[in-house]
C-alpha cells in the first residue's frame, strides 16, 4: 500500500514479526468543528446559514474530507441537515 496521497489521506499495513499483515488502515484527514453559541437562536440561525457554505468550501480546498461535529440539539441537527450534515450514531472516539 502506498504512504501518503497528495489528498493527505494515508495508507498504511499493521504487520506481525513476519511481515505479515495484520490488517490495512487508511486514515483520512477530517475537521472537527467545537461551535459555542449565543442565547439568540435567530442569530445563530443566520450566522450558520452564512458560516457553513464557507467552512465547507474551505475545508474541501484545505484537503479536508468530512465535518463533524457533535450535538444533542435536536433543532440544530434538523437545521443543519439542510446543509448536508447527518447524525453518525456509529462514530468512536479517543480523545488524545
Amino acid at each position: 500500500m502506498p504512504g501518503e496521497n497528495s489528498d493527505g489521506v494515508q495508507y498504511f499495513a499493521v504487520l506481525d514479526d513476519n511481515e505479515k499483515p495484520y490488517f490495512f488502515v487508511r486514515a483520512e484527514t477530517l475537521l472537527r468543528l467545537h461551535i459555542q453559541f449565543g442565547p439568540d437562536k435567530m442569530r445563530n440561525a443566520k450566522g450558520l446559514l452564512r458560516f457553513l457554505p464557507k467552512i465547507a468550501e474551505d475545508a474541501k480546498a484545505r484537503g479536508h474530507k468530512q465535518i463533524i461535529y457533535d450535538s444533542v440539539v435536536r433543532t440544530l441537527i434538523k437545521f443543519t441537515k439542510m446543509f448536508g450534515y447527518h447524525p453518525s450514531p456509529n462514530e468512536i472516539v479517543k480523545d488524545l
